[in-house]
């Protein structure tokens, strides 16, 4: 996947699915999560792939690429710039 030029591999395995962020509005949960959609009626926190990375805070952009991964049985939101390709590695 692509964060502005940066380029990461993440496993399938661990992706759900992938959404486009235009089309869910963007909230703060009154928890304090911070950024978050509602997802089939389950709020899906969201971080930027820097931020999980680099420890960068960036605000989700309307234009980003969210995966929805599995980790640790909680969904999170990964917001990415794109996916440049899927392929299976050994």
């Amino acid at each position: 996947v692509l964060a502005d030029t940066d380029r990461y591999v993440i496993p399938l395995s661990q992706v759900l699915q992938t959404i486009n962020l235009r089309n869910y509005k963007v909230h703060e949960h009154t928890s304090g999560v911070g950024p978050c959609i509602e997802l089939r009626g389950t709020v899906v926190p969201l971080i930027s792939i820097h931020e999980a990375l680099k420890g960068k805070v960036a605000e989700p952009k309307k234009t980003d690429t969210v995966l929805i991964v599995s980790v640790e049985d909680q969904m999170l939101g990964l917001c990415i710039s794109d996916i440049v390709a899927s392929q299976q590695i050994v």
